[in-house]
């Protein structure tokens, strides 16, 4: 289980329209991006964002608020990445700008900035940190 599921539960990252699932992905379009993205600038920025949050914990009223944060700044991230190298706002032929805007629009972003939040080290999650010491609390009494 990730971490974006583990603090908002697997409906976190669902879109309500999409009823096709494809290769264990929500859609075809998501599988598609997935397969040809890689993932270098995202996993830079999803660790760039996840830092910002962290130094700025105050700013958020528990770890959900600050994991939404999170999945929204990576989603949209990934959103202005796709449209800026599909050269979308610059194309000139309004059938094949009409085509890659569907496209963008079909991509479920909250999942693909979920996969990409996965790949921060579970060390560097809070909720998985305190999880674990109480484990580790619960495994010690157990002993005794």
């Amino acid at each position: 289980m990730g971490y974006i599921e583990y603090v908002l539960g697997e409906r976190a990252t669902e879109q309500p329209d999409c009823d096709q699932s494809y290769n264990g992905w929500s859609s075809y379009e998501t599988w598609l991006f997935s397969v040809h993205d890689d993932g270098s600038l995202f996993s830079e920025y999803v660790m760039e964002s996840w830092n910002d949050i962290k130094n700025n914990t105050n700013e958020y009223e528990d770890e959900e608020q600050a994991a939404r944060e999170l999945l929204t700044r990576v989603s949209e991230y990934a959103k202005e990445m796709t449209n800026d190298l599909l050269g979308i706002d610059d194309e000139k032929n309004l059938f094949k700008k009409d085509v890659l805007l569907n496209f963008v629009n079909s991509v479920n972003w909250l999942e693909i900035a979920s996969h990409y939040i996965d790949d921060v080290p579970q060390a560097d999650h809070p909720l998985w940190t305190e999880q674990e010491e109480e484990e580790e609390e619960e495994e010690e009494n157990e002993e005794d």
